[in-house]
């Protein structure tokens, strides 16, 4: 009689442990990858904000020490009107 080499229940199960071990293992670092791009392009944008608000409040200083352009007026008040 011939005997085939059949895989026992726990060589199959050992096996299926191992690839779901190293599928896990695959997936946290995976996720560890994705959080740290996340992580970087979050820092990008905050770098990014603090340089625009700068920026833009450094624009607004300047502009409110030089002396804004006198308006001429459109209506003459009633001063002006009988001179």
């Amino acid at each position: 009689m011939v005997r085939l080499a059949a895989t026992t229940p726990d060589t199959y199960m050992t096996g299926m442990l191992t690839d779901v071990k190293e599928r896990r293992e695959r997936q946290a670092q995976e996720g560890k990858a994705a959080w740290d791009e996340y992580q970087a392009q979050a820092d990008a944008t905050r770098a990014k904000l603090e340089r625009l608000r700068a920026q833009r409040l450094a624009r607004l200083a300047a502009e409110t020490t030089t002396t804004p352009p006198k308006k001429k007026g459109r209506y003459l008040t009633a001063a002006r009107r009988f001179a």
